[in-house]
């Protein structure tokens, strides 16, 4: 049906009198104080006449402007008047992307998801100008768009010249004002890649709603700039914002997979079927995948009464030496993840990851906040590699989000705090490049302690200790490679099958699309509790942990924040089975997890060269690397003693290798060590080939 204006007028104040009464009576009470705006589903107008509900969207303009002029006529049982008042429509049946958004979109009503990747600092705009006619002082009303130039009249209504007009402020009627822009949610890929995305403006009681990193369903009217005056890609189009609502749902909908979600936890291997379809092709590190799993799944965040928040999120961390798999697998997480960015923290600052403060478009002497990849990733995943190329400084300023997950910001005229509810997987270089399998594998990390205890698992991947593995690791590697060449000659024409058992070692035995959804339907359906007996078995293991490291100078102290990050682990292994109750299995799993991370570090027990370890060059057993730095260490304090001119260092040679502390190694060891302490500045040469510790 075709309505006149006051036909539209009456037949939207029989809408709110039939559905929104209550509604109403709320706005009038508490306007406009408190309340500015009414929200309407459009589904409750599409019930309500499915024609008029369609044509609100198809013409915006007209059909607010007829919904706001029933609210003024609206008969209120208080006397107030919403003169001022907004409806505000949400709730269409269909959503679109950024990059959905065309020319056909215009001054049409949309529903746009996506993230708020940067938001400038609220300011006044104009709606109606007074302008004031400066020859016979005439006052004329200009209502105000969205552009940069100010319009003022054409010509004085009175005298009927052409100016000149001055602008009366304390006339004009302003309103709040706020640009936001609006991208892509991140899908497993770069934070760097190219990301559709478009300005949206907010007005009114909207301004400051939204923050970098919240994930919104955003309404309102596509509109063309004619002025060019927006930093978007989608430079000729913005949107005129009528409502903002939280996107609760990422954009995961587990409808499509709902029966395999509800089959997965009969089966009785799916911890290893899930293992195994992360990263296939990369062969091994079954320990680290099982690690990624877990955190796919995550803990469980809490809030305690006293407004404490223990974070769910579980964090991990790989060192390991280059071409060792590490980028790999964080890429492969980061694909399989719902909602994950991954990061080459090489080419970023600590700032760029969590978020800057950058001036205002146009020149205006403004802030405005960009979200980084932390805070993109917000109720996500952030893969970081490199993160060894972060300076120290760098490295703190990611403290705050990975444990307290948020990211205080303060720039000129703008201090808030983002959240950053963000797992983090990072991956990092030994501090020199490669390990050396002869020193203490905690002094080469490079990472911060501050940095390095806010992680719940770190593995230390090494390339030791691999002969017997090698021709594994050479048959996997080849039947990837002959998987790939004979999928891209299918792909290019070839008519002949491809042999199952050529594809089944790089096949995931479970599809990454269901395994990544599967995940997201865990966190947010399922919530673990402990039993009495997984309990006692992690206060068991924690006891006797602090026990056993009491006495260790490990980089990684075993402190109250490795319980939290046993529990949060346990959650997790429940969650994979959707199950309601942490069992002493999923205790068992993640403790033998834990032993794995921090055994590493262990002075007594880590990684020795293959001769130390068939060594009898101790009566207690093989010394450890700190024990044989140490003696080469006190082999040339004692002989300098004896020395005016420092310890000759083929003494030093010579005692060393009749001490034994490198049993089956030729001297040359003893000569790597002492240049390698040179280098760290423990010794010197006060003369040539004399040597005196510092």
């Amino acid at each position: 049906m075709d309505y006149d204006d006051n036909g539209l007028v009456e037949r939207f104040e029989a809408f709110f009198r039939e559905y929104y009464s209550d509604e109403v009576g709320d706005l009038a009470r508490n306007y406009p104080r408190d309340q500015k705006s009414l929200c309407v589903d459009w589904r409750d107008l599409y019930k309500f006449d499915a024609e008029l509900a369609e044509d609100y969207g198809y013409h915006p303009d007209r059909y607010q402007a007829a919904a706001e002029e029933a609210l003024r006529r609206y008969d209120l049982p208080i006397d107030v008047s919403l003169g001022q008042a907004h409806v505000r429509v949400h709730g269409l049946t269909q959503t679109n992307a950024v990059s959905d958004i065309h020319s056909e979109h215009l001054n049409r009503l949309v529903s746009i998801t996506g993230v708020v990747d940067r938001a400038e600092a609220p300011r006044s705009h104009i709606e109606q100008a007074v302008f004031v006619c400066q020859r016979c002082s005439y006052q004329t009303q200009v209502p105000q768009g969205q552009g940069n130039e100010l319009r003022e009249p054409y010509q004085c209504e009175s005298c009927e010249r052409q100016g000149p007009f001055k602008l009366d402020p304390n006339k004009s009627e302003f309103v709040d004002h706020q640009q936001v822009r609006l991208r892509e949610r991140p899908t497993g890929g770069a934070a760097t890649a190219d990301h559709e995305s478009i300005i949206a403006v907010l007005e009114d009681d909207l301004v400051k709603e939204v923050a970098p990193g919240d994930h919104i369903i955003l309404t309102g009217v596509v509109r063309y700039d004619s002025d060019q005056s927006f930093d978007a890609t989608l430079v000729d189009k913005y949107v005129e914002t009528t409502d903002v609502s939280p996107d609760q749902t990422f954009g995961i909908d587990p409808d499509p997979y709902q029966d395999e979600i509800d089959a997965l936890p009969e089966r009785e291997t799916i911890y290893e079927d899930f293992v195994d379809s992360l990263a296939p092709s990369i062969h091994g590190y079954e320990d680290v995948k099982l690690a990624l799993l877990l955190q796919l799944f995550s803990g469980v965040t809490k809030h305690l009464p006293d407004e404490t928040r223990i974070r769910g999120n579980i964090h991990t961390l790989i060192v390991g030496s280059p071409s060792t798999g590490k980028t790999q697998l964080l890429k492969a997480f980061a694909n399989v993840a719902q909602h994950a960015l991954y990061v080459d923290a090489g080419n970023s600052t600590g700032v760029g990851l969590t978020t800057a403060a950058v001036r205002t478009a146009g020149g205006r002497n403004a802030w405005e906040l960009e979200a980084g990849p932390l805070t993109l990733a917000d109720n996500g995943f952030a893969a970081l590699d490199s993160l060894d190329s972060l300076s120290a400084e760098d490295q703190q300023k990611l403290r705050e989000p990975l444990e307290h997950q948020q990211i205080s910001s303060s720039k000129g005229d703008n201090t808030t705090s983002l959240t950053a509810r963000t797992s983090v997987l990072a991956a990092a270089n030994p501090m020199y490049g490669q390990w050396d399998e002869y020193e203490p594998l905690g002094d080469q990390l490079g990472i911060t302690p501050g940095v390095l205890s806010k992680f719940d698992l770190v593995f230390l991947t090494t390339d030791w200790d691999r002969d017997s593995d090698d021709r594994a690791l050479a048959d996997a590697i080849l039947r990837t490679s002959q998987a790939g060449e004979l999928l891209a000659r299918k792909e290019h024409g070839d008519t002949h099958d491809v042999d199952a058992d050529v594809l089944d070692g790089v096949t995931p035995p479970i599809d990454p699309g269901l395994l990544g959804t599967y995940a997201a339907y865990a966190r947010r359906t399922c919530y673990p509790a402990v039993s009495e007996e997984a309990r006692r078995e992690l206060e068991n293991f924690y006891v006797d942990l602090r026990e056993r490291t009491s006495n260790v100078g490990i980089p990684l102290p075993v402190t109250a924040m490795k319980l939290e990050a046993l529990v949060r682990l346990a959650e997790a292994s429940a969650r994979v089975r959707l199950s309601d109750t942490i069992t002493t299995e999923d205790v068992n799993r993640v403790t033998s997890l834990v032993e794995q991370s921090l055994g590493v570090f262990d002075l007594e027990s880590a990684p020795a060269s293959p001769e130390a370890e068939e060594s009898e060059g101790s009566p207690d057993g093989p010394l450890t690397d700190a024990e044989k730095v140490k003696r080469v260490r006190s082999i040339i304090a004692d002989i300098d003693d004896k020395q005016s001119e420092g310890a000759p260092v083929e003494d030093v040679l010579s005692l060393a290798v009749q001490r034994n502390i490198y049993p089956g190694v030729e001297r040359s060891r003893v000569e790597d060590q002492i240049e390698k302490l040179k280098k760290q500045g423990e010794v010197y040469e006060p003369s040539t080939d004399h040597l005196r510790t510092t």
